[in-house]
């Protein structure tokens, strides 16, 4: 990339295929601590559970698994993004999968927690509408999210959207990468104009 391209970031998404088996939301007890960039990979209060809801039709398991509502990734994944992302800046937390009568399912699957909150919205370009519920949060972007490039790290790859913690973004150099390597229910939607929902 030369100096003077526009840096382009994308946001961690997971894509749906048919040939893979799709899993519930996660209940995460330290929801709080994860979307505040907090290392709780120590301090877990229980196993993290994920159910799968299809999986004695569809068997197969996707790198980057579809319908789990947090990021949860393989171990091939994993190693791969442990070789890319300074350890200061990413967590995984150990999953166990499971399937609709509660019994393991085989394989081992990791839920990023990414470590580092950014706080680089533009809040006036991106028409932020806040939270009745939670103040401090964003509900959505009437005008589309932009961001405030100076604000990011340039050595940071994968980070969180500070006041809009449930959204993950990924620097295009990295996601350029992953797409090399034929990772499976990969989803990567420009990081620019998203309106905060989906």
């Amino acid at each position: 990339m030369k100096t003077n391209d526009k840096i382009k970031f994308q946001r961690w998404k997971s894509d749906f295929e048919n040939k893979f088996c799709a899993f519930k939301y996660m209940y995460v007890e330290e929801q709080d601590e994860i979307d505040n960039g907090i290392s709780v990979l120590d301090s877990l209060s229980e196993e993290i559970l994920c159910e799968a809801r299809d999986y004695d039709k569809l068997n197969q398991l996707a790198d980057n698994l579809y319908g789990t509502g947090y990021p949860v990734v393989s171990d091939k994944l994993k190693s791969f993004l442990e070789k890319k992302i300074d350890s200061k800046h990413i967590e995984f937390l150990p999953v166990t999968l499971i399937d609709q009568q509660k019994r393991n399912i085989p394989g081992e699957y990791y839920l990023i927690n990414a470590l580092r909150v950014v706080d680089c919205i533009d809040i006036e370009a991106s028409g932020v509408v806040w939270n009745p519920l939670e103040p401090s949060e964003i509900m959505h972007y009437e005008k589309g999210l932009e961001l405030q490039e100076s604000k990011i790290p340039e050595n940071l790859k994968l980070f969180r959207l500070k006041k809009h913690s449930s959204t993950i973004i990924v620097r295009s150099d990295l996601v350029t990468e992953i797409e090399q390597t034929g990772f499976s229910g990969l989803y990567f939607p420009d990081a620019k104009g998203y309106m905060g929902v989906g």
